[in-house]
């Protein structure tokens, strides 16, 4: 259970400060760091300094305990674990002091440091920022400089301070702060430490946060040095480098948890940022490429990490995803999830350069959906505009010719519309070395625009793919029959030998915590929820269905009951009476709200047996695979040979009819 300050009063704590220095071998800048402690300004009596010899060198203990032991208010402490972080928690643990400020064994106070800092600790300051100077080039500028932004004032915003909030240096904490309310320092990694204490701690934070006057004269001095806590010798650059990319992975857990605190995720996204700015850091001072390579191979594995690969890439690559953006909706993740597997199926990193369409009225993604699914998958977009929309050829000669000059290994084209196609076989001509990943984001719209001739090419669209595709990505084999059913004049065994069964990716489950739904969900029923968006069609009649089970709550979103078809529909649903537990109407939502709330149902009813699934429910295929992308599970109520009838999902479940031992099943 999280403690606070106002329950600890009680704590037996003297006025000062506990000043702790962690050491682990023999330098001489230890003495001057504690000479820096020493002369400080304020008296003695209201400081404690604590050093902890730590690795176990008990040659090293004896001699330093010989040389300050005998001070009165030096306390010489030793453990045989190694790590600044073990040794900041013995010595947090072992503070008498009501505040606590720690200071590496190569860096030193100035000596009115500790003075300024106290006088700044009155009722209700937790922590107290102190500036923080280079030993030998003065101001660090990122540091400082969002100290001279608040003009010394105190301030509970603490995400204004975020920058701050990277290091353990230079800050006076309240002892009980440190010692109760913040998780331990990490003992477990061998850098940056401190940034992972401030990313399990930052929605831990309480009171006011002080700050030193903008054009105070005292500091904390780092002193950068190979080998140095806080300069990385080269040889350690990899395995720091590997400790980032898992800080990121545990960065976009924590900001897929069930928090409700959205400064912190905006903190946690900033972090982010952070742990891609020392990577490149790392690369760019490594001069033999190992790190830069490793850094590689470990996106190339791990695409949950929400770093971007564009600095690090190994390849240039071209996505043409005509209506599929990656600032739109759902299918964006799984475009971007597309670029990994290529990257994985390529065994190499690729930077990606997406063209797009410009059209109206589609929802933007969040900015945390954004930064940590979509983004890290992509270098930049290019947005190519139609004067028709539905000119789709069009659309792929234009998007094509803003590609001409760019030469890639790879080339994506991802649509249910043929625009993107066009431009990836137009690009595939002009580049035959070039390798084709393509994908057909619903194949029931496919089906019925690849009978449209191409000029570029003389062929139909399924008959040119063919040709020049090297591979076709298909979300089951059944899908490679249905898109190339009616145009490929080949044997289909060989188209089957180009495609790649990569099923639809799915969005993990903590995408349902980047967006906020308040909708009232009775988890002791089952909950069934039809969204009549876009263009599809449905028969309320049968929807209805689903209530002669009495555990079910149904779930309408914008029915449209001026349809004909809901005539007696609408007769049913007066006779149960708006205030009918089991029956929910609501209006319209945003569609990524749409899928957060999907996520959080039983069930997600779709209708594809209303007329011709080809003309009439032309984007059930994709709506479906959204849903499935988020990990809900689907009812559908299908015709036999519809493009929806040939997907095979684990959370997909087809029907024929909505009977009544099919719907009392349900929940059993």
């Amino acid at each position: 259970m999280t403690k606070h300050l106002g329950d600890l009063h009680n704590e037996d704590l003297r006025y000062g400060v506990s000043v702790v220095i962690p050491t682990w071998r023999d330098t001489p800048t230890l003495r001057q760091a504690i000479e820096s402690v020493l002369n400080q300004t304020l008296s003695n009596s209201f400081i404690e300094l604590i050093i902890v010899v730590n690795g176990g060198d008990t040659e090293y203990f004896d001699a330093t305990y010989f040389e300050f032991g005998n001070i009165p208010n030096v306390r010489v402490l030793f453990t045989h674990e190694k790590g600044a972080g073990v040794a900041r928690n013995i010595g947090t643990e072992a503070a008498s002091m009501q505040y606590i400020s720690y200071l590496d064994d190569d860096d030193l106070y100035t000596e009115g440091y500790l003075s300024e800092l106290l006088e700044l600790t009155d009722h209700g300051v937790s922590i107290v920022m102190g500036k923080m100077d280079d030993f030998d080039k003065g101001d660090i500028l990122f540091h400082n400089s969002t100290i001279r932004a608040q003009k010394g004032n105190s301030t509970e915003d603490y995400l204004s301070l975020s920058m701050l909030f990277s290091g353990l240096s230079s800050k006076l904490f309240d002892t009980k702060l440190m010692k109760h309310v913040f998780l331990p320092i990490p003992e477990d990694v061998n850098h940056a430490e401190d940034g992972i204490f401030w990313m399990r701690n930052f929605d831990r934070l309480e009171g006011k946060i002080a700050l030193v006057a903008p054009n105070s004269s005292e500091a904390y001095l780092r002193r950068l040095q190979e080998g140095s806590l806080s300069q990385p010798s080269p040889d350690k650059l990899c395995r720091y480098a590997e400790e980032r990319l898992a800080f990121s992975k545990e960065e976009l857990n924590l900001i897929c948890s069930n928090t409700t605190d959205e400064n912190y995720k905006k903190f946690l996204m900033k972090r982010v940022s952070v742990d891609e700015n020392h990577l490149k850091m790392y690369c760019k001072s490594d001069n033999s490429g190992k790190t830069l390579q490793m850094i590689r191979n470990h996106l190339v594995k791990h695409s949950e990490i929400p770093v971007n690969r564009a600095p690090f890439a190994e390849a240039k690559g071209i996505a043409f995803c005509q209506f599929f953006s990656p600032t739109s909706d759902a299918s964006a993740y799984a475009t971007a999830r597309r670029f990994s597997q290529i990257s994985e199926h390529e065994n190499t990193l690729i930077d990606w350069k997406v063209i797009r369409q410009k059209y109206e009225g589609v929802q933007n993604l969040s900015t945390l959906f954004n930064q940590m699914y979509i983004k890290p998958h992509y270098g930049k977009f290019v947005v190519v505009e139609a004067e028709n929309s539905a000119d789709h050829e069009y659309w792929g000669k234009r998007a094509f010719g803003r590609t001409i000059f760019s030469k890639a290994q790879f080339v994506y084209s991802r649509s249910a519309m043929p625009g993107s196609h066009i431009a990836a076989h137009l690009y595939k001509a002009l580049y035959p070395d070039t390798i084709w990943y393509a994908e057909f984001s619903d194949s029931a719209v496919v089906g019925s625009e690849a009978k449209a001739s191409l000029d570029m090419t003389g062929t139909k669209i399924g008959q040119a793919l063919y040709d020049k595709v090297d591979f076709v990505i298909a979300a089951s084999p059944c899908q490679i029959e249905h898109i190339f059913k009616d145009c490929v004049q080949n044997d289909l065994a060989d188209m089957h030998s180009k495609s790649l069964d990569w099923q639809y990716p799915r969005i993990p489950r903590g995408f349902t915590n980047c967006f906020h739904v308040d909708y009232f969900l009775d988890d002791r029923m089952i909950n069934i929820a039809c969204f009549t968006q876009g263009s599809m069609s449905y028969d309320f009649d049968k929807m209805l269905e689903f209530l002669k089970n009495p555990r079910v709550v149904l779930h309408i979103f914008n029915p449209n009951f001026s349809d004909p078809k809901s005539s007696i529909a609408r007769k049913q649903i007066n006779d149960l009476g708006s205030d009918n537990a089991r029956l929910k109407i609501g209006n319209r939502i945003a569609y990524l709200e749409t899928l957060a709330l999907a996520a959080r149902m039983d069930y997600v009813y779709l209708d594809d047996s209303s007329g011709s699934c080809d003309e009439t429910n032309s984007c059930l295929l994709s709506k479906c695979a959204d849903y499935l992308v988020t990990g809900s599970r689907v009812i559908a109520l299908i015709q036999p040979e519809s493009s929806l009838s040939l997907l095979e999902d684990i959370n997909l479940t087809k029907v024929n009819a909505l009977d009544d031992d099919f719907v009392r099943s349900l929940g059993a």
